[in-house]
């Protein structure tokens, strides 16, 4: 993982562990209008949301955000 090539794509989210739910939500949610894999930081550690690397953020998320996140990987 090249962090580098993500933030100089624009495609790094800073997400901190205290923000809301529903902002990664939405978060998520434009990452599967815009077609490309959204990431998190979580507590300092890099989260890549795109369906297969879900490891801290699914127990975070409900149904419906778990939904989303296979959108994500389901064109």
């Amino acid at each position: 993982f090249d962090k580098r090539l993500w933030e100089e794509k624009g495609e790094i989210r800073p997400i901190s562990g205290t923000e809301r739910i529903k902002e990664m939500k939405e978060a998520i949610e434009e990452g599967v209008c815009l077609g490309v894999p959204t990431v998190f930081y979580i507590k300092g550690k890099c989260r890549i949301v795109d369906g297969q690397k879900r490891i801290g953020i699914s127990k975070m998320l409900g149904r419906k955000e778990i939904n989303v996140l296979k959108l994500i990987r389901e064109p």
